[in-house]
């Protein structure tokens, strides 16, 4: 069976790019952390984030699952997560240039930074939703990425995604192209950006 992509641009004005970084990185590879996503279906979206950011030798990526089994086991850790995941960036600070330090104090930053294996790059799933109706799903995808090692915001990227196909299969085809979509942003937004300061 086909399956049909449909991308929507009605949540452009939610999108963020931050004009004003400039990638710091002179070498291979690039550490990159994905924060786990809280979806039925997790495991599949743990498996893809493998698949999609770890295909060509640029990036060393420390796995949603890996990270996933930290947070079980440590609380602080948690809370940090739980601080980014659910602040809101002002338009001033949009313009200013946000940072995670706006969040987090100094301290809790290196601590989160050592919980996930010295990660350089936090690349956050902010909310991954999706709903099934007949032969059509339908959802989106949050994302934020970080540069740890100067605090600052990347991008801030929210996609939606329809698919004509029905239930589970639906959902999972669904999955398959949020995460696809925001590998591209990651490529786009960030790693030209590295490329070029190289």
């Amino acid at each position: 069976m086909a399956v049909f992509f449909t991308f929507s641009s009605s949540l452009s004005a939610k999108n963020y790019e931050n004009k004003k970084y400039e990638c710091q990185y002179g070498s291979l590879p690039i550490t990159l952390a994905i924060i786990p996503v809280n979806h039925k279906f997790y495991d599949i979206c743990d498996t893809l984030s493998v698949l999609l950011w770890s295909d060509t030798g640029y990036t060393n990526l420390i796995s949603p699952g890996s990270i996933r089994h930290v947070i079980a086991q440590d609380t602080n850790l948690l809370n940090s997560l739980i601080k980014i995941a659910e602040y809101k960036y002002s338009k001033e600070q949009r313009k200013t240039g946000p940072s995670i330090y706006s969040i987090l104090d100094s301290t809790t930053v290196t601590k989160l930074i050592n919980s996930i294996g010295n990660a350089r790059l936090l690349l956050f799933p902010l909310g991954i939703g999706t709903s099934s109706l007949g032969m059509v799903t339908n959802g989106e995808i949050k994302m934020r990425l970080y540069d740890l090692k100067t605090g600052e915001l990347v991008y801030e990227k929210d996609q939606q995604l329809l698919v004509e196909q029905g239930g589970e299969d639906g959902v999972k085809s669904l999955i398959f192209g949020l995460f696809s979509t925001a590998r591209d942003h990651y490529y786009k937004y960030f790693f030209t950006k590295f490329k070029k300061a190289k």
